[in-house]
């Protein structure tokens, strides 16, 4: 009982690289925990700088309607505020279904890793001459939210 409890819970947390912030997700993402996925998306937005994000989603097991729900607010937010970058990591199984069904999945590049979405960022950072020194650039996290 206790496998079938941790497969439809949801474990997020927050990575900063430097010059890019990772949001990893485990579990599922449902019409309970995506409003945690989102506090914490929303959070690492406000600290990365630019933003750049990868959505590490590789370790999602489900995905509902609510969860494609909050990866299209996550769309639209990027698209309104024209700048920075969104990079879903790991997006493959029942999770690429969903997305691929709404069309989403065209909204978001896509990495197979965050390793490579980092190289990706790292590679853009330096052609740019936009090295980021390693850090926040933001306030510190709100309490209650998991950052490594």
């Amino acid at each position: 009982m206790e496998d079938a409890e941790q497969s439809f819970t949801l474990q997020v947390s927050i990575s900063d690289h430097g010059y890019y912030t990772t949001v990893s997700a485990r579990g599922a993402l449902d019409r309970v925990s995506a409003p945690v996925f989102t506090a914490h998306v929303d959070a690492a937005w406000e600290w990365s700088d630019g933003p750049q994000l990868v959505l590490d989603l590789s370790g999602v097991t489900f995905c509902d309607f609510d969860g494609v729900a909050a990866l299209a607010s996550i769309a639209r937010r990027l698209r309104d505020r024209d700048r920075g970058r969104v990079i879903l990591a790991g997006v493959d199984g029942q999770l690429q279904r969903m997305l691929r069904r709404t069309g989403l999945i065209t909204r978001f590049e896509r990495r197979d890793s965050v390793e490579q979405a980092g190289e990706d960022l790292l590679d853009r950072s330096r052609s740019r001459g936009q090295m980021a020194m390693p850090g926040w650039s933001g306030s510190p996290p709100p309490s209650g939210l998991d950052r490594s």
